[in-house]
């Protein structure tokens, strides 16, 4: 008798128990399927822990569907950057809160990511990332007065948060990639006196150019009426009593062409010698003036 038959036999007269090993197992599968296949999702790593040997610190699961034993737990950790927003409230180097809104973003060292599993946990990012950025944005702060923050960039700022946070966070298997302040409140009292304080130096910014325009100003004026005088002296040493009788002559000739009624009489009534002119109603035009 063949392996084949006596199986065969042996199912037949156990056809009960075969069907209730049958029933369990499917059972059994059913119910522990999402315990034993264990699918990552892109962007995603998993790390393993047994009670029997601990976390699997050798091993850091990549994408895809993996089968463990029912006993075992895989933790699913998201590998991609992230972002978390925090406010916290430092001390300026006068002793005032300043309230700053941050931006954090970071992601865990994949490859590390068990030794993270280990030490800290899922829920690294508010057991490591914000208390050690919030550590180094107070030390930063602290060393600023409130007016000193008011003007100062922020990109100033950030790369100190940064430089200061990345040594601790790193030592804990996070990378920490940037910390974005979005805004800094200071103390309404503060803000007030700085603003008066802008004000008023907008305020003297302004008199001043009006004090530098005014004296410049000032300066062409003077050198306009140096200008002038020069003209009038130098007009007076060239002007003779032959060139006016010379632009008298002129004048009446310019005078004779206009097509009002008048009497021109030449040489007579005006000191030298200009002409005299006698309008058709009898008044009389000065020298040198058209009626």
């Amino acid at each position: 008798m063949s392996v084949l038959q006596r199986f065969g036999d042996w199912g037949r007269r156990n056809e009960i128990r075969v069907t209730l090993l049958v029933l369990i197992a499917l059972f059994s599968l059913a119910f522990f399927w999402q315990q034993v296949v264990i699918p990552i999702k892109p962007g995603e790593r998993g790390v393993l822990w047994s009670p029997f040997s601990g976390t699997h610190l050798e091993r850091v699961y990549p994408e895809g569907v993996h089968i463990i034993a029912p006993w075992d737990h895989m933790t699913i950790y998201s590998i991609r950057y992230d972002t978390v927003d925090r406010t916290v409230v430092a001390l300026s180097k006068d002793g005032l809160p300043i309230s700053v809104e941050i931006t954090i973003r970071y992601k865990p060292a994949e490859k590390l990511l068990a030794r993270l599993h280990q030490t800290v946990g899922p829920k690294y990012v508010d057991t490591v990332v914000v208390p050690e950025v919030a550590s180094a944005l107070r030390g930063v702060i602290g060393d600023f007065r409130p007016e000193e923050l008011y003007a100062q960039s922020f990109e100033v700022i950030q790369a100190r948060i940064v430089t200061e946070a990345k040594h601790q966070v790193g030592d804990r298997h996070v990378l920490l990639d940037d910390v974005l302040i979005s805004a800094v409140t200071l103390p309404e009292s503060v803000t007030v006196a700085i603003q008066n304080k802008l004000t008023q130096e907008q305020a003297a910014l302004e008199m001043e150019y009006r004090i530098r325009r005014e004296t410049d100003e000032a300066r062409r004026k003077a050198i306009e009426g140096d200008g002038i005088r020069t003209f009038q002296r130098l007009i007076a040493e060239t002007m003779s009593d032959r060139t006016l009788h010379y632009r008298g002559i002129e004048a009446t000739l310019e005078l004779a062409k206009s097509p009002n009624a008048k009497v021109v009489v030449v040489g007579s009534g005006t000191s030298g010698g200009l002409p005299l002119i006698l309008n058709a109603d009898g008044t009389t035009t000065p020298p040198g003036r058209v009626p």
